[in-house]
């Protein structure tokens, strides 16, 4: 170990890495480790001529190796020989530099994946700027070197706003080839986990920020949610003639509004999730409920007349789930401020599907019910194949409406009252196709398009 020549190794490296030759440098760092291992400044500037020339994904690197580095660097620092005022100056300087690093490096992939639309791989970096501002915080909280003061205080909080920023970042959706890309659940979990880090740790130091970088961004949402609006507004206005029969017209028009009516809830739901701070003002209640009425959409049941006899058109399952999932998830948000407002939706949905109902099923259940035992006999006929069909949107209509996740949300006496008739309306039809199958359920449950009337059937009879 030689000090004196760690220290003119580290003089020439000084000179080439001012002098922009990295490489170089870094050779002249090396050898200064190597005649001192705990030289904390050679190392640290050994580190970052490795950030500067390293390969493949610069940002990527830099984000990961800065952290790496300044908490390697400050185990240096605590095993050598430096004063205290040495030392505080060096931790000053790493995190100082570090915090640039990461904020211009952070702002830089922003604006340019916001020209290029690269998202996909904004969220990618994002996550690693995360981490790093994570781990950052974390040395500083666990080195013995580190004295929390105000100098320091001012430059942490910056590093929170950058790694706030960057988990805010992965948990945004965006549009995508007509799509809502939502960042994978793994990703979204690591964002949730690191955004509390570094906000407990903020917290903890005193930091006088209001992460500012992270405020949820509800324009995009909003904005497109005016255009289904407008949508929904013009179908309504064509259907007008069928207010009181609650027909609807079909086709492709009803199918490309609730096409978007299903993208623009999905969109809002993400919207929402990416607003990690959990804080709930008027601009989120706002949106949740406009969430309301597109997933009210899609779970509205059709009714459309055929020589005689009333379809009830509904879309596939798996969109049904959806849509009830973000209902629940609307509605929790808006009863955080509002209870009775969020009951008054449930008690609007459970209306809704009963309005659209009464009008026609215990009809055709009376006429064809006189005859289902016939019907059994003839599972080809043109009646069984109407009279099943009919049964099961009805269950499924039902089922789906009352499919709620209380969430604290109580059951007023309106909502009992509606519930109580959708209910019934669920076990008779859900019932009556059980019995047009014998209650086979090995054969109804090898049908893909019909597997989840058990489930209806058996959630019906709990009631």
């Amino acid at each position: 170990m030689d000090p004196y020549q760690a220290n003119l190794y580290y003089g020439s490296g000084q000179k080439r890495f001012f002098e922009g030759d990295y490489k170089l440098a870094a050779q002249f760092f090396s050898k200064a480790l190597k005649n001192d291992r705990n030289h904390y400044l050679a190392y640290w500037y050994h580190s970052l001529c490795q950030v500067y020339t390293g390969e493949g994904d610069k940002l990527l690197y830099t984000a990961g190796a800065m952290a790496k580095a300044a908490t390697a660097a400050l185990v240096k620092l605590d095993k050598s020989f430096a004063t205290e005022a040495d030392k505080k100056s060096f931790v000053d300087f790493v995190f100082g530099q570090s915090f640039a690093y990461l904020r211009g490096n952070f702002e830089r992939a922003v604006s340019e994946a916001e020209q290029s639309k690269s998202y996909f791989e904004l969220r990618r970096f994002s996550l690693e700027f995360a981490r790093a501002a994570a781990a950052l915080t974390a040395a500083a909280k666990a080195s013995p070197v580190v004295n929390i003061e105000d100098g320091l205080v001012k430059v942490l909080s910056g590093i929170c706003d950058v790694g706030t920023a960057a988990c805010y970042r992965v948990a945004r959706p965006f549009a995508h080839e007509g799509k809502v890309a939502a960042p994978a659940s793994d990703a979204y979990a690591q964002a949730v986990r690191l955004y509390g880090e570094l906000r407990d740790f903020a917290k903890e130091i005193g930091a006088p920020i209001g992460f500012w970088y992270h405020l949820s961004d509800f324009s995009a949402a909003l904005e497109g949610s005016n255009k289904v609006f407008d949508k929904i507004r013009k179908y309504d206005y064509d259907n007008r003639a069928n207010s009181k029969t609650r027909f609807s017209i079909v086709g492709e028009g009803l199918d490309s509004l609730l096409d978007e009516c299903g993208t623009a809830a999905e969109f809002i739901y993400h919207t929402l999730r990416s607003g990690l701070s959990g804080v709930i003002d008027d601009t989120r209640v706002k949106l949740a409920s406009v969430g309301l009425r597109f997933c009210m959409e899609t779970l509205k049941p059709r009714i459309t007349p055929d020589d005689k006899r009333y379809h009830i058109l509904l879309r596939p399952s798996a969109e049904l789930s959806c849509a009830i999932k973000y209902f629940n998830a609307f509605a929790g948000e808006i009863a955080a401020v509002n209870p009775k407002v969020a009951d008054d939706y449930y008690k609007l949905i459970f209306s809704d599907t009963n309005a659209a109902l009464s009008k026609y099923f215990d009809r055709i259940f009376t006429k064809y019910n006189r005859y289902a035992d016939k019907l059994k006999d003839r599972p080809d006929s043109q009646g069984f194949l109407y009279y099943y069909n009919f049964l099961y949107n009805a269950a499924r209509c039902c089922a789906y409406a009352l499919d709620r996740e209380k969430g604290g949300l109580g059951d007023g006496a309106g909502q009992a009252a509606e519930r109580r008739k959708l209910i019934k309306t669920g076990k008779k039809a859900s019932g009556e196709f059980m019995f047009l199958f014998d209650h086979n359920i090995a054969k109804i449950g090898r049908s893909e398009r019909f597997g989840d009337i058990i489930d209806i059937f058996y959630k019906f009879t709990e009631y």
